[in-house]
């Protein structure tokens, strides 16, 4: 099994690569999830249910926040 540095060397060249400009590692428990942001999907996006990467077949921010 690879290491987890090796593994995000890994990832930060694929993102590189793929286009990103830039990097940069975040913690999880930095990371803030609200309802809004689900509510400005359902309420102001026209492709809201119609891809598998967006609500509502994606996790809700309770969910989220417990991982």
């Amino acid at each position: 099994m690879q290491d987890f540095e090796s593994l995000v060397k890994e990832l930060e060249v694929l993102a590189l690569n793929g286009g990103a400009t830039t990097v940069k590692r975040i913690r999880p428990e930095d990371v803030i999830v609200a309802q809004w942001v689900r509510n400005k999907c359902m309420f102001g996006c026209p492709l809201y249910a119609k891809r598998f990467t967006c609500p509502p077949y994606v996790s809700t921010p309770e969910e989220t926040s417990s991982f």
